[in-house]
C-alpha cells in the first residue's frame, strides 16, 4: 500500500510526471504480486493525475471498473475529483 500512497502523495505535491512513473511502476508490482486492492486505489490516484493534465477521458476510462465493485470509495474518490 506504500506505493499507492506514494502515488498520492506525489500528486499533491504537483510532481506530475514522477507520480505517473511511480504509478506505472507500482501497478507492475502490484499486478505480479497480485494485489488487485492496492493495483485499483493506485489507479485511482494516478487517474486524479490524468485528470489534472486534462485527459479526463482516460482518467474515466481507468475509474469506470471500478463503478461494478463492492467498494464504492474507489469509484467515489476517482470520479468526484475530475468531474470538476
Amino acid at each position: 500500500m506504500a506505493r499507492a500512497i506514494l502515488v498520492q502523495a506525489l500528486d499533491e505535491t504537483g510532481n506530475l510526471d514522477r507520480t505517473e512513473e511511480t504509478a506505472q511502476e507500482a501497478l507492475l508490482f502490484y499486478d505480479l504480486a497480485g494485489t488487485r486492492m492496492f493495483a485499483d486505489w493506485t489507479t485511482t490516484f494516478w487517474a486524479l493525475v490524468k485528470a489534472k493534465t486534462g485527459r479526463m477521458s482516460e482518467a474515466a476510462a481507468a475509474t469506470r471498473p471500478f463503478l461494478d465493485r463492492p467498494d464504492r470509495r474507489l469509484a467515489q474518490t476517482g470520479t468526484k475529483d475530475y468531474a470538476y
